[in-house]
């Protein structure tokens, strides 16, 4: 019976990904029932057989009861998924008017430093601490940038999954593993908790490094990798102290995690891996650059037309290293402000970890679904959302914040 349930699970992840991750929140919900709700288990409860077949509690009236329970707390965190999903696109907007604030509060704390700096070495000079002052001219400035970084990043959430995101990719597990102990301790100021939260997240990231590197050329292959990823979500949020609810939402993050890359494989036939591109952009509209790349085509060989007639280039014929952030374009020296793929302020975003990705995915669901105008842009968001729940970031972000908050639920103790 559970490989039965887990083949369709794995068919659902392959067909519809939102499917599959309202599939998963189900199974999970109905887990949490079996294992942590006294009143299932509990003589009449649908899942103590043997109470049952004694007393009698399989009456219809009961099993009726009792399904209508497991169905609808399925469906309350069905809503509260979605629910969540809705929240998200509304603290898009805030989030990036977060990282505006922080980062000008970054700049102005970076020019306050140095005046700090200068006066500081004023004074060492005057007391006749000479060589006091040359060495603090040298390394102040590094010290005032790690500690106005850190405010930046505790002020802004994007800020933070940023800089998770670049540790990550750039990094690694041990880059991983540094930065949420950096994190963890500028936050708490606990050594432990620090020391507790790197090796945490550097063992995440390790952890779903190996999973992603399971092969998932069958539905039990695709079935054994989702739960390997769910699983090691779930463990590392529970080792880092979260309660039953981060756990499951862990857990729900890394069967997520191994969904999404699979349909971001699906789509482009690359992985997900998050870095920058080093070449400039190309301007896809140009014929000349067409012709360079292939034609896309249906599995009937046929070109797959954009809304205009025109043929259009298999982004996967494209490499990822170069530059695919913001709107195709036949002009190859874009203004700053028009929002194509070749002006320098598209180019600069594209460096953001994992937007390039994004980019790439979503330039080969455009053209394969045909997209045109504002169809275009309301699918980034979508697309973003595939690329980043591919990563390990969130899963890496939940376990750094569950360490952070020990230090309260220590003090809230004392």
């Amino acid at each position: 019976m559970s490989k039965t349930i887990y083949r369709l699970i794995a068919l659902a992840c392959r067909k519809n990904f939102r499917l599959a991750l309202y599939i998963y929140i189900a199974t999970i919900s109905v887990i949490v029932l079996a294992v942590h709700s006294v009143p299932v288990f509990a003589c009449g409860g649908i899942f103590d057989v043997d109470c049952n077949l004694r007393n009698g509690g399989l009456s219809p009236s009961n099993i009726v009861k009792q399904t209508e329970k497991a169905v609808h707390d399925i469906r309350h965190t069905i809503d509260k998924a979605a629910q969540d999903t809705r929240n998200e696109l509304n603290r898009a907007g805030k989030n990036g008017n977060e990282a505006a604030i922080a980062a000008g509060h970054f700049l102005e704390n970076q020019a306050q430093a140095v005046g700090t700096t200068l006066s500081d070495a004023e004074k060492r000079v005057r007391d006749g601490k000479l060589i006091d002052a040359i060495w603090h001219v040298a390394t102040d400035p590094i010290k005032h940038t790690e500690k106005n970084a850190a405010e930046a990043v505790t002020e802004s959430s994007l800020l933070n999954n940023i800089a998770t995101a670049a540790a990550s990719v750039y990094g690694g597990p041990s880059g991983s593993a540094a930065y949420a102990a950096w994190l963890t301790y500028k936050q708490t100021g606990d050594l432990s908790l620090a020391l507790k939260s790197g090796v945490i997240a550097g063992a995440t990231s390790q952890g779903i490094k190996v999973v992603n590197g399971m092969p998932i050329g069958t539905v039990d292959e695709l079935t054994k990798k989702t739960l390997a990823s769910a699983s090691i979500g779930g463990a590392a949020v529970a080792a880092s102290g979260g309660g039953e609810k981060e756990v499951i939402e862990a857990f729900v993050k890394g069967a997520a995690l191994t969904l999404a890359r699979e349909k971001y494989k699906e789509m482009t036939s690359k992985e997900i891996e998050g870095k920058a591109p080093t070449k400039d952009a190309v301007a896809k509209e140009d014929p000349a650059v067409k012709h360079r790349f292939k034609i896309l085509v249906d599995k009937n060989g046929t070109p797959i037309l954009d809304a205009k007639g025109n043929t259009q280039i298999d982004i996967r014929s494209m490499p990822r290293d170069i530059s695919h952030v913001g709107l195709a374009t036949d002009n190859a020296d874009a203004s700053l402000f028009s929002g194509a793929e070749t002006s320098k302020l598209m180019q600069g975003v594209a460096k953001i970890p994992y937007l390039n990705d994004m980019a790439y995915y979503h330039d080969q669901w455009s053209a394969i679904a045909q997209m045109e105008g504002i169809e275009v842009k309301l699918t980034i968001f979508p697309a973003t959302i595939v690329t980043v729940i591919g990563s390990d970031t969130p899963i890496i972000n939940q376990v750094t914040a569950e360490n952070i908050e020990q230090k309260d639920k220590k003090a809230s103790k004392n």
